[in-house]
């Protein structure tokens, strides 16, 4: 091989090793420059709070309970935990008539019954009743009623039978 021949090898590789370099060097200064700009900057730390909690309902449990008023129940409680609040039912109580297993909503009202007790009826042999006062327990059709036996009536006086005509 010629001495120029030679020469213009050496000159070329090292030609080939500086662009090499240079690509190089180039790359991380662009790999750097990413780096930086792609950095969130520092800022505060995040706390996260434990979500609130919901209030308890609020209700009132009344008629055949022990102790009838206003008691705070937690959400997603039924009807039977709030008659428990209340010191739960008195032996009156008909639980048959209320769903002890629905939900309670916030301001609901809760009135567990108690069991009626059958009232005598009167019986009368005329198809219309007396005019007099009514024994206990009787019942009266305010539909064929006249003014007196309206009267009869506990709380009606002759105003309010009159309206009632």
């Amino acid at each position: 091989m010629k001495m120029e021949d030679r020469e213009r090898i050496i000159e070329w590789a090292w030609s080939r090793a500086l662009a090499l370099t240079f690509a190089f060097v180039l790359g991380m200064g662009l790999a750097w420059a990413i780096t930086l700009t792609a950095r969130q900057p520092p800022g505060e730390p995040i706390l996260l709070q434990p979500p609130p909690t919901q209030p308890p309902l609020v209700v009132y449990v009344t008629c055949a309970v022990a102790h009838p008023g206003v008691y705070q129940v937690p959400r997603g409680s039924r009807v039977k935990d709030a008659v428990d609040a209340a010191g739960g039912a008195t032996a009156e109580a008909n639980l048959e008539a209320i769903n002890l297993a629905a939900r309670v909503e916030d301001g609901q009202q809760i009135c567990v019954p108690a069991h009626q007790p059958t009232a005598p009826v009167a019986v009368y042999p005329s198809a219309t009743p007396p005019t007099a006062t009514p024994v206990v327990g009787y019942k009266l059709n305010i539909n064929t009623a006249d003014a007196a036996q309206l009267e009869s009536l506990p709380g009606i006086g002759p105003a309010l039978a009159q309206r009632i005509i």
